[in-house]
């Protein structure tokens, strides 16, 4: 899976990051494709942070929703507060959601993240 760590082995705060759709996603939601149907009323998608420690243990996690139905999908770069993770090492990203097509999720896993903050000790915290 997708992830990110501090290469000096220190555990940080990880204040935000920005997430959106990629555009082949988007229009896998908006439209479908032979792999699944658009996006339905009680359909949704989200991305699951996984924070890690420095003996590479999972000891928390984060759901951000870029879908929830066809009136709530996520077009514009969105803060994703990742406080609740704790200090991490690593954070691993997974994707889920309620579209199925007899395989399992049949949604593409595409997202995009940008703008990573992470908090240092004595620094001033994001806003």
């Amino acid at each position: 899976l997708p992830s990110f760590m501090f290469g000096d082995g220190e555990e940080r705060v990880i204040d935000h990051i920005y997430v959106n759709n990629s555009t082949y996603a988007l229009n896998c939601y908006i439209n479908g494709n032979g792999l699944t149907d658009p996006i339905g009323a009680n359909d949704k998608t989200w991305v699951i942070a996984k924070g890690f420690n420095a003996n590479d243990e999972q000891v928390s996690e984060s759901i951000f929703y870029l879908v929830d139905g066809p009136d709530g999908i996520v077009t514009e770069w969105t803060k994703w507060d990742l406080t609740s993770l704790g200090k991490v090492w690593r954070v691993e990203f997974n994707m889920a959601g309620t579209n199925d097509n007899g395989y399992g999720f049949s949604q593409p896993a595409y997202f995009a993240y940008d703008d990573v903050a992470v908090q240092f000790q004595g620094e001033k915290v994001f806003k």
